[in-house]
């Protein structure tokens, strides 16, 4: 079994290799923030081409992100009415039900289990008394 010193040895690697991979991640993303503006800054016509695809790349992500807001709405919909006219009657039926157990067992409590016990107590103290005066 490993002791818990090659545990921590093993952890400082594991987070020295996540902190040079996101530093090397960081000098990635600005070396190429870096490339992009150069190569935007060096032909107007490329730079307005790229300009007006990109435009028309967005117009197609609100479009994607309107429909996926009314699919998104129309499902919390049928949630709500999932659970007003389905759940809540079976929740109603159980809570029922457990009312009628929770009665049934007060019943059986006060028509059997009390009365059983009571004749086991009469009974134990009537071998008690019958144990007292035979002994003597």
């Amino acid at each position: 079994m490993d002791n818990p010193s090659q545990l921590d040895r093993s952890s400082e690697k594991q987070q020295k290799k996540i902190i040079f991979g996101l530093v090397f991640l960081v000098l990635i993303l600005i070396a190429g923030l870096i490339f992009s503006i150069w190569y935007l800054l060096q032909d107007g016509p490329r730079t307005e081409l790229i300009k007006n695809i990109m435009i028309i790349i967005l117009g197609a992500e609100l479009l994607l992100i309107g429909v996926s807001s009314v699919v998104l709405i129309i499902q919390i919909s049928k949630l709500a009415n999932l659970l007003k006219n389905e759940i809540k009657p079976v929740l109603d039926a159980a809570n029922e039900t457990m009312n009628t157990v929770r009665g049934t067992a007060a019943f059986m409590s006060d028509q059997v289990v009390e009365p059983v016990i009571k004749m086991n107590s009469y009974g134990a103290g009537i071998k008690r008394i019958l144990r007292i005066f035979t002994k003597d």
